[in-house]
């Protein structure tokens, strides 16, 4: 390419273009040695990331000899070009973080309402757990007391028990006859075998002998009746104390 073909594409004359080039003029910034390595890498020729430092330092170097205002200002300008750059990223991975923290709160959020909700639940469970301990506690006292009073009464009842026939064992049979006679008993057989005299003057039996048998039949059905009712009586009694002594758990529930 040349020289006044480079010059006629950019913001340059052809003569500083050629005092640039022999070295008689050192350019104020870096455009110009930019422009060359590009020119460079579309023939086939790019350069190193090394070669292009040490490039970049040898301009400063003359800069700095032949311009030490535009030195001072092209150095401030790197500088703030890469303060720029460092707050672009410190700023990019401030909003990293910002994300990154928002995200963390509200997942510990999320957890935090669900240990809540967990701890409630729980709180309400072991609430109902204790209520039904404690139920069960107090019917097993109550089971316990009844079952060591039933034992009690088994215990009082096995006394009783041995008490009435210790009694029983010592009564002796009567000896003595009653103050006054009781009449003769009188025995189906008796009632089968009863035979009435019969009248001479009229049909049918002895009127008088019918009426002392009737006499007789009566007296023994009330007999009879008055030892039903006694039994009875005793029956009764005795199922009583049977029952007592069997089943004492009824006379808790009756009590």
């Amino acid at each position: 390419m040349s020289l006044k073909r480079f010059a006629s594409g950019h913001p340059i004359d052809k003569g500083t273009l050629s005092r640039y080039l022999n070295g008689k003029r050192v350019p104020r910034d870096s455009w110009f040695l930019d422009k060359l390595l590009t020119i460079l890498a579309e023939h086939g020729n790019e350069v190193s990331p090394e070669v292009r430092e040490h490039l970049n330092g040898l301009q400063l170097q003359a800069l700095q000899t032949a311009h030490p205002h535009e030195y001072r200002v092209r150095q401030v300008n790197d500088e703030l070009e890469l303060a720029e750059f460092a707050q672009r990223e410190a700023d990019r991975y401030a909003r990293g973080l910002e994300a990154h923290l928002a995200d963390l709160t509200h997942r510990c959020n999320d957890l935090t309402d669900q240990l809540s909700r967990l701890r409630s639940a729980w709180d309400a469970e072991r609430a109902d757990l204790q209520a039904e301990k404690n139920d069960l506690e107090q019917e097993i006292f109550e089971l316990r007391r009844r079952l060591e009073h039933a034992r009690q009464r088994i215990a009082a009842a096995e006394r009783h028990r041995h008490h009435l026939e210790n009694l029983l064992e010592n009564l002796d049979p009567p000896t003595s006859t009653p103050e006054f006679d009781l009449p003769a008993r009188i025995t189906p057989n008796d009632i089968r075998e009863a035979r009435f005299g019969t009248v001479r003057f009229r049909p049918g039996y002895d009127e008088e002998e019918v009426d002392v048998f009737l006499d007789k039949v009566e007296k023994e059905v009330e007999l009879l009746r008055a030892d039903r009712e006694e039994l009875a009586k005793e029956n009764a009694e005795l199922r009583a104390q049977l029952g007592s002594v069997l089943y004492p758990e009824n006379l808790d529930g009756q009590a």
